[in-house]
């Protein structure tokens, strides 16, 4: 197995473990100082058993620990492990993602999250370690992958056999504006996506690299498009034929997917990172800094302000 392939079976995974609503409403509070059962509860709006349910898998994931805060009653809190901590970035990028369009159950950050570091309201920005540059769609390089797509997707064909239960679903016929965990909570949604910043656009093209059942892919495009995520561009009239072609919205995805990619890769040492900055031509390191002062920030210094 290649050691790209690893790293995209991984991410997959790591969606698992991340690619929940509640999971990141959870993640959200607790970087925001939340570490408290009845806390969360409050601040998330989960019954106390989806809460429980939760908890205790980021616990078994290595996210989170519990710490005893009384020595009277069986009280803990949750803490971050160190790499919890890792996931803020992706964390504050799914927050800023649903904030900025605005998907279903989206809390607004704007104006609200503020970085005491630097005494200002923050919004994340995704920047290159090595040139501080901000991270933009056209300025990642992909050596070889696209002649690659095949083999280094086999793993993840094979091991979404038993694809997650979708987390949306239609209401009255209609795909729902569904936040970002709904979006890409299961595997061959993921794979449509990085298959689609890898260039490919055509059904066929689709349905070659990722051997996706028909129906399933089906399904998946009708609802990215109907989400904005991509556009449905005719290119043949007869018979019919279209382009699925990444709009701005599905573009702003891409930094949350890379982020969490990184974060896989630091937790996976056989995973190689041969991704390219080409505004700077060094290998790519993403860094999520505070859009006022460039500075990452820490979980201990941010605080989220309900009303400005």
């Amino acid at each position: 197995m290649t050691q790209q392939l690893i790293l995209n079976q991984t991410i997959a995974d790591g969606l698992d473990v991340i690619g929940d609503r509640w999971t990141l409403l959870i993640l959200r509070s607790a970087f925001y100082g939340i570490n408290r059962f009845d806390a969360f509860q409050a601040a998330t709006g989960a019954s106390r058993s989806t809460l429980t349910r939760r908890l205790n898998a980021l616990i078994e994931h290595e996210i989170f620990y519990k710490h005893p805060y009384s020595s009277a009653a069986n009280r803990f809190e949750y803490k971050f492990t160190e790499k919890g901590l890792g996931l803020l970035g992706p964390s504050l990028l799914a927050a800023k993602w649903e904030s900025d369009w605005q998907t279903e159950d989206y809390i607004d950050i704007k104006g609200r999250l503020f970085h005491e570091h630097c005494g200002s309201y923050m919004t994340p920005k995704v920047i290159c370690r090595a040139c501080k540059g901000e991270l933009s769609f056209d300025k990642v390089e992909w050596p070889n992958m696209a002649k690659q797509l095949d083999s280094q997707l086999e793993e993840i064909r094979t091991y979404n056999t038993q694809h997650r239960k979708r987390v949306n679903k239609q209401r009255n016929g209609h795909v729902g504006n569904s936040n970002l965990a709904s979006l890409i909570g299961d595997r061959w949604t993921l794979l449509v996506l990085i298959a689609s910043f890898l260039g490919v656009q055509r059904y066929d093209a689709f349905l070659n690299s990722l051997s996706t059942p028909p129906s399933v892919l089906s399904e998946r495009l009708k609802q990215l498009v109907a989400n904005n995520i991509f556009s449905k561009v005719e290119y043949q009239k007869n018979p019919p034929r279209h382009n699925y072609v990444l709009t701005e919205k599905g573009k702003s995805l891409f930094p949350f997917v890379m982020t969490l990619r990184q974060w896989v890769a630091s937790e996976s040492a056989d995973c190689a990172t041969p991704l390219k900055h080409s505004c700077c031509g060094k290998p790519l390191k993403i860094d999520v800094v505070c859009d006022q002062c460039d500075q990452r920030p820490w979980p201990s210094d941010m605080q989220y302000h309900h009303q400005k």
